[in-house]
This record gives structure tokens, C-alpha cells and sequence, in this order.
């Protein structure tokens, strides 16, 4: 596990935080987090805008989507 400062996402593109893939991990948590939970979160992006999501937790032996599954060389990427 590597920790980013930002993730890329080209034009036209999407990113699903996915199993094997790109994850949140959230520290110092202000309450109990368990799986089956939806966390709001904020997305910040580079050009100032943000996005309001609602986010599953899942637990770290969770399978993926198949329905989200990608084969690119990016974990997580796929093109529209």
C-alpha cells in the first residue's frame, strides 16, 4: 500500500475506489466505522471544484464489483 497525494482522472474518465485498486483509508475516525456504513464524504479536486458522495464501507476482505471490474493498467481507471 502506497499512499497518494492525487489521483489523476483524464477527461471523459472515471474512478471507482475499489478493492485491489485505489481506496480511502480514513484515520482518526470521530466515531466507530463498520462495515455496511455510508460515510458522506467531499471530494477536492485540483481546479477548486468538490464533489459530495455518500461512501459504502466495506470490509478489507471485500470482493469487487464485478460490474465495475477494468483490466487498464490504472487500479480502478476505466474510459467512458
Amino acid at each position: 500500500m502506497v499512499p497518494v497525494a492525487a489521483i489523476p482522472v483524464p477527461a471523459h474518465s472515471t474512478l471507482d475506489f475499489a478493492s485491489l485498486g485505489y481506496h480511502l483509508m480514513l484515520t482518526q475516525a470521530r466515531q466507530t466505522v463498520q462495515p455496511g456504513l455510508q460515510l458522506p464524504l467531499t471530494l477536492q479536486f485540483a481546479d477548486g471544484g468538490t464533489l459530495r458522495i455518500r461512501a459504502q464501507v466495506r470490509p478489507p476482505n471485500a470482493q469487487p464489483d464485478s460490474a465495475h471490474a477494468d483490466s487498464s493498467n490504472m487500479p480502478g481507471m476505466k474510459n467512458m
